[in-house]
């Protein structure tokens, strides 16, 4: 499972804020040490790319800065509840849901799963819609 962090980092010249996504449980400290790592692992690629294909274009620098704090917002953490992959219209597909909060989601090949923020307690587990108030939508869903 994974938090939301905002980090200040220097792209260039200027002082930029992101959103990044932290597995959760993490002190403050492994949090910056990982985005830093992060940081540094992107600019290395950009130099090799740089140098293997001399027309990509070189980005600016990133230099991690601080840690801002935690935006309060939560990663869906989907995991396979399909026994076999479905070939559907779109191509292959396996079933996917949050441990967190129920929402299910179809999963084409191998890509990688959307970054979907999750709300625990507000997935209707009949019609797979979230709501603010899932109790009221539930009474109603009822008749």
């Amino acid at each position: 499972m994974s938090e939301f962090i905002r980090v200040l980092i220097k792209h260039g010249d200027k002082d930029v804020e992101e959103e990044i996504a932290m597995p959760e449980g993490l002190t403050q400290a492994e949090q910056e040490k990982l985005f830093r790592k992060l940081v540094d692992d992107f600019n290395v690629e950009e130099v090799r790319r740089h140098k293997e294909y001399p027309n990509y274009p070189m980005d600016k620098k990133r230099t991690f800065i601080k840690i801002l704090g935690p935006v309060g917002k939560y990663y869906c953490d989907f995991e396979k509840i399909s026994v076999v992959s479905r070939t559907l219209a779109k191509g292959i597909a396996d079933t996917m849901q949050c441990k967190r909060c129920g929402y299910k989601m179809q999963r084409y090949g191998l890509v990688t799963m959307e970054h979907r923020p999750c709300h625990p307690g507000t997935v209707c587990k009949t019609c797979n819609k979230e709501y603010k108030d899932l109790a009221k939508h539930q009474q109603t869903h009822k008749r």
